[in-house]
């Protein structure tokens, strides 16, 4: 079974997000395909949040969807630990 996970996160205004985003999209490269699959990262367009997404397979939904957002938020906190989780969602992966 395949499911995908996508967190939104807020910055804090005193954050420079486009530096930030260039961290994570690094990090991301590094992590993709070891442990994840298809990660992607976006900003939105008031440059307010940033959405991640990845892929992963696993026995079951429940420990899947945990261990997907475990290693998102972990991603991101090491870009800055001050974001905030505004908006999760989490759905089976069609091939």
């Amino acid at each position: 079974m395949s499911v995908r996970v996508s967190l939104d996160f807020l910055a804090p205004a005193d954050l420079d997000l486009e530096t930030a985003f260039d961290q994570l999209s690094d990090l991301l490269e590094e992590f993709d395909g070891k442990e994840l699959l298809d990660l992607d990262a976006g900003l939105s367009r008031d440059m307010r949040l940033i959405h991640i997404s990845a892929e992963s397979s696993g026995a079951d939904f429940g420990s899947t969807d945990l261990r997907i957002r475990a290693a998102l938020v972990l991603l991101i906190s090491e870009v800055s630990p001050k974001f905030e989780l505004v908006k999760t969602s989490s759905f089976l992966a069609v091939a």
